[in-house]
């Protein structure tokens, strides 16, 4: 075979199909055997042996009828082309190492009601602190998603308030356990007279224009807003309803209503003030699947707990 004297070698065309077939077959010193042992045909194998010497520009085979030997410099190749290989498998296995020192992957959902993401921030972070080799996924979606992510194993644990999980809680496959109760606070734009108020009492805003969310899109908060006047034997007068729990309290800016939701859930917008009301509280609530793994739902409880006890401060 004549090949060029002197050949400026770009590594870049060299492509692992070439290298794996090379030495195959030169440990085989058999084209035949090395595509039957590649599980490809003998074609391919001469013609990517003589591709690769043409692009090295050197011999690395001695061609005997049908056994093959290598040449010198094929024979130094083969040795350093294997040592690729082993770095190639060592450096995967290290690799692997690493990414089993990750003991485990956490995934949590929250619902679009929990707009204030402070809170969970903080406590997400406690959380990677504590676990260091943990990895932590967390998306907000809707309720119907989350619930769904919970039961098929796609999430850990989940978090909303309590009435917003009401109507799930009766499925076999859904825990859940109250964080922390919280108080109800209503975001009163300074167009409206309670704006001024210390502290607010159901029967202060039952002739209010309340904002609540389209029916479509979060049934959980709507219900939520209307067991707040039920269980005070009201119902409210002047409802309005935003597009959705996104636009819910620009939405209540715009028209001067008022929104009711606790601390976690709210969203304070200019000219507006969070007024405490009297009587009733809303349940922050951790929810997870039955199945799920037992010591990923203890670390995140246990850890919540400490942070709901010791780190919380309500603003």
């Amino acid at each position: 075979m004549l090949m060029e004297s002197v050949k400026r070698i770009n590594p870049a065309n060299i492509t692992p199909q070439q290298i794996s077939i090379f030495i195959t077959a030169a440990e085989t010193e058999n084209f035949t055997v090395a595509a039957e042992r590649l599980g490809i045909t003998q074609p391919l194998v001469s013609k990517t042996i003589a591709s690769l010497e043409y692009e090295i520009g050197f011999p690395l085979f001695i061609r005997e009828n049908r056994k093959v030997r290598l040449t010198p410099a094929g024979k130094e190749l083969l040795e350093s082309w294997k040592n690729i290989y082993v770095f190639i498998w060592k450096s995967v296995s290290q690799a692997r190492q690493v990414d089993s020192q990750i003991q485990s992957r956490f995934s949590l959902v929250y619902g679009r009601g929990l707009n204030n993401r402070k809170y969970i921030t903080q406590l997400l972070k406690k959380f990677s602190r504590a676990y260091p080799e943990t990895q932590v996924d967390i998306e907000r979606v809707d309720i119907d998603y989350a619930v769904n992510a919970i039961e098929t194993g796609l999430a850990d644990i989940g978090l909303t308030v309590t009435g917003h999980l009401k109507k799930y809680l009766s499925s076999e496959a859904i825990q859940h356990k109250v964080l922390i109760e919280l108080p109800t606070y209503a975001t009163v734009p300074s167009s409206l007279p309670i704006y001024r108020y210390s502290s607010l009492k159901v029967e202060d805003l039952v002739d209010m224009p309340i904002m609540m969310c389209n029916w479509a899109t979060d049934i959980g908060y709507n219900q939520d807003v209307l067991d707040f006047f039920s269980s005070a034997n009201l119902q409210p007068t002047n409802v309005r309803y935003a597009f959705n729990a996104d636009s819910l309290y620009l939405q209540a800016q715009l028209t001067g209503a008022v929104v009711l939701a606790n601390p976690l859930s709210n969203d304070p917008m200019l000219d507006t003030r969070n007024i405490p009301v009297e009587g009733r509280n809303t349940g922050l609530v951790a929810f997870w699947n039955a199945k799920a793994d037992p010591e990923k739902t203890r670390r995140f409880l246990d850890l919540a707990d400490e942070y709901f006890r010791n780190d919380f401060i309500l603003e």
